[in-house]
């Protein structure tokens, strides 16, 4: 009988056909299907039982596509965590999966502790470095981890992937939801064949050589990336995790490794206008085809200028992880779905509008909530069938989003019936935020929103309200540092505000705008230069001004992200009525060398 994976294999490439390049190294076919082999049989001799899965932490993107493809080949469920997760939100996911084995990085094994349910746990013990350095440095005559991960696979024997029905979960991934914790999103293997052959066909993916560096534990980031990858015979180029420093190594691989199809979310690409003018023939190759932005809508202004500037053809899609990625897209077709300002038509699915009531929306111009319809929708919400039934009722998934519908049938998502925040691409919960500034001592009333930014789309900021002894004793730093202990990455508040009250416009819904209006302006009108930037960055960083070290670098510096990179470049030039050049945004690693930007453009 034929498995899963036998589907894919017309299009599988010779051995030594790269699958993964990165900055360091390759993973090569034949190094995925001896992978494939042995991890049939090194899950089978665990006796992973039909409802029980592989879970993989880590942050080294090379063994997570191994590992992800080969568990899914094999014929198991497999399930990406975010290695940056906090111990709390790593564990309240894990507590909730039936896990078989669990693959993840020494530091998150260590975080965890016991805080699991796995039957085994397995660390990455990769034995290359990471840098130059690392390999150089490493003794010829140290042996080989054995007892890890992918080391492990060695002590097995391939054999024959296990069957699998169509209807079994191949993917659990976790979605933020508009409240409560994270939604462990269910894709059966039905739903996944059925939107890799969308985008196959859409997207002319054929041996395509995609570069995808978004996070592989999100939908966008591994299903676009080496679940396609695979599905196509393709290649993927993932040079290196994003940030501002590597944007210049990230467009180089574009046009050495003959890129195809580049992967991206609007937040990548408004830096690109930024930072990016000068690596314009990154895309001036005969092989390069198309950019696909997806996770948030693409500004119309920021879509136009990419197309100009660079000279390529810019698609736009709209879909959730519900979805597995894509319902809708605007491009490469233009005569079918391109409009430029749009989310396009419907892609392998079929989309209506619904009343509040939700009833279906007949007239073709119209307004309403999208509703889905298709074999890519997922199965379910993991132990959570109220979850489930409050936005699919089995055929058609309520999304939440609302949409303007035209004369042609062209869709422009233009709200939320919810209040997620979208920021970088990344949904983001505001109740669960509300939540854990709840949990401080001192906070009375907590509430979260997003405000609009030229980059990001949205940025995350708080209100709230203190009880009175605590009020002058408390500051944004505090509980900043508090959000961090529970929260990871986007979730984090990039400020917040202490206010009287929290202003509303209603009895529930908060006054954004005051909100913001309320934030207290950092004080630069000094003469040390180098303590206003410290209290600058301390602001952006959500930290203590006092203990920034002004020769740190950001791998060092507590909450200096990508995100708040660009936001510290930026309301530096505002305060100090100057314009940064390329060079100088991509080359600030520290505090230091931010002060001396400033005093070079200030001369």
């Amino acid at each position: 009988m034929p498995t899963w994976s036998d589907a894919w294999d017309e299009r599988a490439r010779p051995d030594n056909t790269p699958f993964v390049i990165t900055d360091r190294l390759r993973l090569t076919y034949g190094d995925l299907r001896d992978a494939v082999g042995r991890s049939a049989s090194w899950l089978d001799s665990h006796g992973i039982a039909a409802d029980e899965v592989v879970v993989g932490i880590t942050g080294d993107s090379v063994e997570l596509c191994r590992l992800s493809i080969s568990v899914l080949l094999a014929g198991y469920c497999f399930v990406p965590l975010d290695p940056s997760a906090t111990t709390g939100e790593l564990s309240s996911a894990l507590e909730r999966l039936k896990v078989g084995v669990m693959v993840a990085d020494h530091e998150v094994i260590e975080r965890i502790g016991d805080g699991h349910n796995a039957r085994q746990v397995v660390p990455i013990t990769s034995a290359r470095g990471t840098s130059i350095a690392d390999r150089l440095l490493r003794r010829r005559s140290a042996d080989p981890p054995t007892d890890g991960y992918p080391a492990v696979l060695a002590a097995h024997e391939p054999i024959a992937p296990r069957d699998v029905d169509p209807e079994d979960v191949a993917l659990v991934i976790f979605s933020s939801g508009s409240s409560g914790a994270p939604k462990g999103v269910q894709l059966s293997r039905r739903a996944l064949t059925a939107h890799l052959e969308t985008l196959r066909d859409v997207f002319d993916h054929n041996h395509s050589v995609i570069h995808n560096i978004l996070p592989m534990h999100h939908a966008d980031g591994l299903i676009q990336g080496p679940v396609l990858a695979y599905s196509v015979g393709g290649t993927l180029v993932r040079p290196t995790d994003f940030t501002v420093g590597d944007l210049p190594v990230i467009l180089d691989a574009i046009y050495a490794h003959k890129v195809t199809h580049m992967i991206t979310v609007p937040a990548v690409l408004a830096l690109l206008t930024r930072l990016g003018s000068a690596y314009a023939d990154a895309f001036d190759n005969d092989a390069f085809q198309l950019i696909m932005s997806n996770a948030a809508p693409l500004p119309t202004a920021l879509w136009e200028e990419i197309e100009s500037r660079f000279g390529v053809l810019v698609c736009n899609s709209y879909g959730l992880t519900e979805t597995v990625t894509s319902s809708l897209a605007s491009g490469p077709d233009a005569d079918r779905h391109r409009r430029v300002g749009t989310v396009g038509r419907p892609v392998g699915a079929e989309v209506i509008l619904l009343d509040p009531a939700g009833e279906e929306i007949r007239e073709v111009v119209a307004e309403g909530e999208i509703g889905i319809r298709g074999d890519h929708l997922f199965s379910g919400y993991l132990g959570d069938p109220e979850r489930t039934a409050a936005v699919f009722d089995g055929t058609t998934l309520r999304t939440g989003d609302i949409a303007r519908r035209d004369a042609d049938g062209y869709i422009q998502v233009i709200g939320r019936t919810s209040r997620m925040i979208i920021t970088g691409g990344e949904n983001v919960a505001p109740d669960e935020i509300d939540a854990v500034l709840l949990r401080h001592p001192s906070v009375l009333e907590a509430a979260t929103v997003g405000v609009n930014d030229p980059v990001w789309g949205q940025r995350v900021v708080s209100a709230v309200t203190l009880a009175p002894e605590a009020v002058g004793n408390i500051d944004e730093a505090d509980l900043i540092a508090h959000c961090r202990e529970s929260l990871s990455g986007p979730r984090v508040p990039r400020s917040i505000v202490v206010l009287p009250e929290i202003p509303r416009t209603g009895p529930s819904k908060v006054d954004a705008n005051a909100v913001v209006a309320a934030l207290t302006a950092v004080t630069l009108d000094d003469d040390d230069l180098e303590a206003a930037v410290r209290r600058l960055a301390g602001r952006v960083f959500g930290t203590d001004a006092e203990t920034l070290d002004l020769h740190a670098t950001p791998g060092d510096t507590e909450g200096w992200d990508s995100i708040a990179h660009m936001e510290l470049v930026t309301l530096a030039e505002e305060a100090w009525e100057i314009e940064l050049s390329n060079a100088d945004v991509i080359g600030i690693d520290s505090l230091h060398d931010l002060v001396q930007c400033i005093r070079r453009h200030r001369e």
